[in-house]
C-alpha cells in the first residue's frame, strides 16, 4: 500500500513538474513568427501533450517511469496583456499513462489544481523564445514554434534534478502546446 502511494505521489509531482518548470529548445523559427504584438490576447489552449521519463532511487532500488500526458477536458486560457502582464485562467485535466518496473497504469489529474486555479507574472518573447516569470519569481522558457496572428504553438524541454518527497529524481520533459487566439 505504501509503494502505490508513493507512486501515486510520484506522478502527481511529474505532473506538477511539468507545469511549472521549462527549458529552452534550441532550433530556428522565422522572423516574421516572433512579433510581440502578435503574442498580446487571450489565448484558449486547444492542446497539450508531453513524454517523459523520470529516474528516481527508492531504497537502494532505480525506479523509471515512462509516461506520456494528453491534457482532456480543456476549459483553459492564457491572457498575455501589453504591459508585459500574463493571466491564466480555467482548468484542464491532464490523462497521464505511465510505466513503472514493468506495470502500466494511468490516471487523469486536474492541472487548475496543480497551478493552483491560474497563474500570474510577467512575459516576454526573444527571438524564439518566450519566457515567463510567475508570481513567485520562477523563470520558465519555452520555443515558439509558431506564432501568428490566431495561433501559438510552443515546445518545451524540462530536464532537471527534484526533490520529491525526499527522493531525489532525474526528470526529462518533451511538452508540446497549441493555442489559438480568442
Amino acid at each position: 500500500m505504501k509503494r502505490a502511494l508513493l507512486y501515486k505521489a510520484i506522478v502527481l509531482n511529474l505532473c506538477i513538474a511539468v507545469l511549472m518548470s521549462c527549458e529552452k529548445v534550441k532550433t530556428q523559427v522565422a522572423a516574421e513568427n516572433n512579433s510581440n504584438t502578435n503574442i498580446i490576447g487571450e489565448w484558449i489552449l486547444e492542446d497539450y501533450n508531453y513524454t517523459g521519463v523520470s529516474t528516481s532511487t527508492i531504497l537502494g532500488q532505480e525506479i523509471k517511469t515512462n509516461y506520456i500526458g494528453t491534457g482532456v477536458d480543456m476549459d483553459f486560457m492564457i491572457n498575455f496583456k501589453e504591459n508585459k502582464e500574463v493571466h491564466s485562467s480555467g482548468n484542464f485535466n491532464i490523462k497521464l499513462t505511465y510505466t513503472i518496473n514493468g506495470q502500466t497504469g494511468t490516471t487523469t489529474e486536474s492541472a487548475g489544481d496543480l497551478i493552483k486555479q491560474g497563474f500570474s507574472g510577467t512575459w516576454e518573447v526573444k527571438g524564439d523564445s518566450l519566457y515567463i516569470v510567475n508570481f513567485t519569481g520562477e523563470k520558465s522558457a519555452s520555443y515558439i514554434e509558431t506564432l501568428t496572428e490566431n495561433t501559438l504553438k510552443t515546445k518545451i524541454i524540462d530536464k532537471r534534478t527534484r526533490n520529491i518527497q525526499g527522493v531525489q529524481t532525474e526528470i526529462y520533459n518533451n511538452i508540446t502546446m497549441e493555442l489559438t487566439k480568442k
